[in-house]
């Protein structure tokens, strides 16, 4: 077989290769509970979902990640952010550092911890694609510990060549450093390289670091998501992704 001309697909995490909803709903919910906890109830969960980007039914734990909202796009700390602007009384529990990280990495391990919903056969389509002869890895901004707990919870860890976190030390999307690490760790130039992402955060970073390609998950495939500025191909998940990669790069 012919060597392709593309030879590394980096992946994101959340929302392409495990169901976001499914997935990380019931901790964002512990997240919102757990600081009207420490306010001794004087905030209202609900609201600090919605400025987060969850749409929750008043009262309820039935509710939707808004696609490139902060929670689906950003990180931890630029939720604290959005949240201690809109609730002062949370300045002393961010202050303590310490216990907040703590707690919040507790509380998202005890939440999703073999609870991880896959979007769709990601094991198959995975294991067609190195088949094919492609490099893969993973560049997440989520922290380390709790994207193995994902793809472990998948069965699909040992997929990946490489697996570059928020706490890897080349930074967080969109900056390209932990793209363009892992084009060097398989001893690709960005020119061989393609990111299937579903946030603008990771087109960002794939434009960024030079990438040939970005192909787009998205629940509205085929129509591309108006938050996405361009894309070689919109898929609803991963499944076929084989093929696409042939059709377009190969």
């Amino acid at each position: 077989m012919a060597q392709p001309s593309v030879r590394l697909i980096v992946f994101d995490k959340d929302g392409v290769l495990l169901d976001l909803n499914q997935t990380w709903l019931p901790v964002i919910i512990a997240m919102a509970e757990y600081l009207v906890f420490r306010l001794d109830g004087r905030a209202d969960r609900d609201a600090l979902l919605a400025a987060v980007g969850v749409n929750i039914t008043p009262g309820t734990d039935t509710g939707t990640i808004v696609e490139n909202g902060a929670f689906a796009a950003g990180t931890f700390a630029e939720m604290r952010e959005i949240w201690a602007g809109m609730e002062p009384g949370l300045a002393p529990v961010f202050d303590d550092h310490a216990r907040y990280r703590a707690d919040i990495l507790r509380i998202s391990q005890e939440t999703v911890r073999g609870k991880t919903v896959a979007k769709g056969d990601v094991l198959r389509a995975l294991t067609e694609l190195r088949e094919q002869g492609y490099a893969l890895a993973v560049a997440t901004n989520d922290n380390t510990e709790s994207a193995h707990i994902n793809l472990s919870d998948m069965k699909i860890r040992d997929c990946f060549d490489a697996i570059i976190c928020a706490d890897s030390g080349f930074g967080r999307k969109p900056d390209a450093d932990g793209l363009l690490e892992c084009c060097r760790r398989m001893g690709v130039t960005p020119q061989q390289s393609v990111m299937v992402g579903d946030t603008a955060t990771d087109w960002a970073a794939a434009h960024n670091a030079g990438f040939r390609g970005f192909i787009t998950i998205a629940d509205t495939a085929p129509r591309k998501p108006e938050f996405i500025p361009e894309t070689d191909a919109i898929l609803p998940s991963i499944e076929g992704l084989a093929d696409v990669m042939e059709q377009l790069f190969g």
